[in-house]
């Protein structure tokens, strides 16, 4: 996998890197359509109205297989119908994909990625990424890096949009790019 695009700037990356939100601060989703790996397509405009979590990953990474439990203990706790967790692999065959899912213990609806275009669009460079969209399927926030440092951020922000303590709009909470 080290040939194809992403993948190698995810290695060449290290093991964190701060990506420019400014760029994706606003971006809009709601155009975007997927292929799920359970078949059929995934289209964000389906999601429009409710939050988003889109993690990025693939089955080589070990700090992906790290952040699984880390993100289903998030999607159990604020887990509801206005709430969804979208994990997206990158650049990897549908059966690598399987076989990953066979072992990991992933509740969240697995989209494909298999030319890496996505993840490009949104600026993966190091996985896992954690993107968070807003109700309105813009880009509100975006986290790199690995466990409880990261859960705790993603936590935190969660708090602040999904269970309105922030006070201010999408926009305004587009601050900045968490990472760890």
């Amino acid at each position: 996998p080290a040939d194809e695009p992403l993948v190698s700037a995810v290695l060449q990356s290290g093991k964190s890197k701060q990506n420019d939100l400014g760029e994706l601060a606003g971006l809009d989703l709601s155009t975007e359509v997927l292929n799920s790996i359970q078949g059929g397509e995934i289209r964000f405009s389906e999601m429009q109205g409710r939050w988003v979590v889109i993690d990025f990953w693939t089955s080589w990474s070990g700090a992906s297989a790290k952040m699984v439990p880390v993100l289903e203990e998030i999607r159990k706790r604020y887990g509801n119908p206005d709430f969804l967790f979208l994990s997206i692999n990158v650049q990897e065959p549908s059966g690598v994909v399987e076989d990953f899912l066979a072992k990991n213990k992933l509740s969240a609806q697995v989209a494909l990625d298999t030319d890496g275009s996505f993840a490009e669009k949104l600026k993966v460079t190091v996985l896992p990424q954690v993107v968070l969209v807003a109700p309105s399927g813009k880009v509100d926030s975006v986290f790199s890096g690995v466990g409880r440092a990261m859960s705790r951020k993603i936590t935190e922000v969660l708090e602040q949009r999904i269970l309105g303590d922030s006070g201010g709009s999408e926009q305004e909470n587009a601050a900045g790019t968490q990472t760890e």
